[in-house]
């Protein structure tokens, strides 16, 4: 039986060559085309670690001439700042009395869903092994991990701000596995393994919290939460680089939420000469980061769906003839 197979094999070796090097070629286009498209369909799957279906957002603006712009023009930085919050707090307080809000903060551009990226090396302490880490920008006291629902990696509750001054900051437990396998991080320092950082400029680590998607292009991604200064609400694009985010309430329908509320936003939710508007949903803005992936992954699906029927073709006819 072996004989007369081998016979066969050997009778058609022709045809079953042109057979094996399109079996190669399908192997080749599966790697080098849909190995992508996997690896985007697995992100999709992956919690984001933060309540995302309930999380909404608006933009704030100010308007160009009004007689306390003139005023705070000419004062200090830090009086700036401090009136800049009042105006910021006082929309937050007329967003919290919504019977369907849970607790509101603000962010800036170094938040979840966010278009800007701040990346910076993570030392390792191991030779050619340093890492990195997004840094995710909030300002103490604001209800920030409780809004957006970010939790506590040793309790897997919200996490419950601790006190932070000077360069402390809050990080992933992903960064935490890397710096410190097996160990706490709650006492150490983010540089200790940089023999070069100077000691008086050590960041010391107070909370590790669960691992969050910064976006959606990225999966799992190390992070670090760091503090912003009072003063920083008037630098760098101002009142207008800072967005309100609203937790709602379990239950609360998204859609709808956003159809009431809109108009209240744009006619009612402002302060001095800061006024609101835009009020998005976090899962649109996801959808919206979304698009890309989710374009070239079609692209690559459609390719590979040509190549895959013609070959099919191919193999067809050559059994045939």
């Amino acid at each position: 039986m072996l004989k007369l197979i081998y016979k066969n094999l050997l009778a058609r070796r022709g045809r079953y060559c042109w057979i094996f090097i399109e079996l190669c070629l399908v192997a080749l286009i599966s790697w080098t085309v849909l190995d992508k498209v996997v690896v985007n369909t697995y992100k999709k799957t992956i919690p984001t670690g933060y309540d995302l279906d309930r999380l909404v957002s608006f933009q704030l603006s100010q308007k160009p001439h009004d007689g306390e712009s003139d005023e705070t023009e000419n004062t200090d930085i830090d009086r700036r700042a401090e009136i800049a919050l009042g105006h910021l707090n006082r929309i937050l307080d007329r967003v919290r009395s919504d019977a369907r809000v849970e607790s509101a903060t603000f962010v800036n551009d170094l938040s979840p869903l966010s278009g800007s990226v701040n990346v910076n090396s993570l030392p390792s302490g191991r030779e050619n092994e340093d890492g990195f880490y997004f840094v995710v920008q909030f300002w103490p006291g604001t209800d920030f991990f409780k809004t957006f629902g970010i939790t506590d990696a040793n309790t897997d509750k919200i996490y419950d701000e601790t006190s932070m001054s000077g360069r402390d900051l809050i990080i992933s437990k992903s960064v935490a596995d890397y710096l410190f396998p097996g160990e706490n991080a709650v006492g150490r320092f983010l540089e200790e393994n940089d023999k070069k950082h100077k000691p008086e400029k050590l960041s010391g680590i107070v909370g590790v919290v669960n691992d969050v998607i910064y976006r959606p292009d990225l999966a799992i991604t190390p992070i670090v939460y760091k503090t912003r200064k009072t003063r920083d609400i008037v630098r760098n694009g101002g009142i207008t680089s800072i967005q309100p985010v609203i937790r709602l309430k379990a239950g609360v329908d998204v859609s709808k939420f956003i159809e009431d509320f809109s108009p209240v936003v744009a006619t009612e939710i402002r302060s001095g000469n800061i006024y609101s508007h835009s009020l998005q949903s976090f899962k649109e803005k996801n959808e919206i980061m979304s698009r890309d992936m989710n374009n070239q992954d079609f692209i690559s699906m459609s390719i590979a769906l040509f190549f895959f029927v013609n070959i099919l073709l191919c193999m067809v006819g050559t059994f045939y003839l």
